[in-house]
């Protein structure tokens, strides 16, 4: 199972929409943010105004800081997979949308700070209690079901996924999602465990709103998993990273022509959308 840190780096490269549809999502992001904030927190018209400048200037950086950064990284991922990439590629490249990552937690951390400082404690309280009620929820329902249902879902994703970016799933990669699927089930309990720690460490930094430190430590929830409860996560973090190294490498060896050419072409039209969105005002 892939700690929260790593799945979110690798959904970076998975924007599974090109052409205008990027650019118009990406256009809409104001909206969608201060939506789900809102369902989150059920805002004043004060904080709701607040988030709205927050999200301005977020969006304004982003825009012309952050996104040049995926459009180079994004090229040089369709480059380079003219042709199976070695396990040393894939962790370079996988480095590469960590570090993009760590800038976009970077940049985020003053207007977050801003923002989270309107919150009232009741606020924060309702919103860790419903972190907390679905993190009980994941357990029972892993515990009832073995296992299972993780399996098949995680499988069902998966190949819709890989349909969208290879255009279809052939035999030569089934093997891949069985096994991707299986170490989903097998990793599940410790990803518990590990989200667990994460959302006391997000409880603490939350309660930490508007302090001097408070946006270093909400970098340091998002960016630095592997230090999470006195680095006992750290040889399972260690280890779901090389199992994706290794699992990306295996898949790029087994694209067919035409799965490698379609894969390509998707990646370079989302770099190019992303860069017309950066030169955009």
């Amino acid at each position: 199972m892939i700690p929260r840190r790593i799945v979110i780096v690798l959904l970076l490269v998975p924007l599974l929409l090109t052409g205008c549809a990027v650019r118009m999502l990406y256009n809409w992001l104001d909206w969608a943010i201060a939506w789900k904030l809102d369902d989150y927190f059920e805002l004043s018209s004060q904080q709701s105004s607040e988030l709205d400048r927050q999200v301005a200037q977020i969006l304004q950086w982003h825009r012309h800081e952050a996104l040049p950064g995926y459009v180079r990284a994004l090229r040089s991922l369709s480059f380079d997979l003219r042709r199976p990439l070695t396990e040393a590629e894939v962790a370079i490249h996988l480095q590469t949308f960590e570090q993009l990552m760590r800038q976009l937690a970077e940049g985020v951390q003053e207007p977050a700070n801003r923002f989270a400082v309107t919150l009232s404690d009741e606020q924060v309280r309702r919103f860790m209690a419903e972190r907390w009620k679905k993190q009980q929820e994941q357990r029972k329902e892993f515990a009832q079901e073995h296992g299972n249902k993780v399996y098949a879902s995680f499988q069902r994703k998966l190949e819709k996924n890989l349909d969208q970016w290879l255009g279809d799933v052939e035999p030569a990669q089934q093997p891949l999602i069985d096994q991707s699927s299986q170490w989903q089930r097998q990793y599940y309990a410790t990803w518990l465990d590990y989200q667990e720690v994460w959302l006391k460490a997000l409880e603490q930094t939350l309660a930490q709103r508007g302090q001097p430190g408070f946006g270093a430590g909400l970098v340091a929830v998002v960016v630095k998993g592997d230090e999470l409860g006195d680095g006992r996560f750290k040889q399972y973090v260690a280890d779901s990273r090389q199992r994706s190294i290794q699992w990306f490498t295996a898949l790029s060896a087994s694209l067919s022509p035409e799965q490698r050419q379609y894969l390509r072409r998707k990646l370079s039209e989302l770099a190019a959308d992303l860069e017309v969105l950066s030169r955009s005002s």
